[in-house]
């Protein structure tokens, strides 16, 4: 499937408390407007409907994508496990654009370039 990212609508989750946007589809960084942070999850091998891990990019096992309102620190090695309650589904209705969660979140979305996965301050 190939997102339009800027009409798709995507659901509203909680990762590490930072608020986020999912989806199960891989997301072409370049598409992402400046402002978002791109991560990767990869599936608990005990429980495929959990994600055990985040990083910046995952090949295997790949539980989805999430653009995130804020930087999710992660350690030089690029990739950070995860626990059960790491990762918040807010509301199965709760189903915002990219635009709609900007706004809920003062994110300005003006300028659309490559999204940086982790900031060097996080690195």
């Amino acid at each position: 499937m190939l997102l339009d990212i800027m009409k798709d609508r995507f659901e509203a989750v909680e990762v590490f408390g930072v608020p986020a946007l999912y989806t199960t589809e891989r997301i072409t960084r370049s598409t992402v407007p400046r402002g978002l942070y791109v991560y990767d999850l990869q599936s608990c091998a005990e429980d495929w409907g959990r994600p055990a891990l985040i990083g910046r990019h995952i090949t295997v096992e790949h539980f989805g994508t999430i653009l995130a309102a804020a930087p999710i620190p992660l350690p030089g090695h690029g990739y950070r496990d995860m626990e059960k309650k790491d990762f918040v589904w807010r509301s199965s209705s709760d189903r915002p654009t990219v635009a709609e969660f900007a706004a809920r979140h003062g994110i300005n979305l003006t300028r659309l370039n490559a999204a940086r996965s982790i900031p060097p301050a996080f690195r």
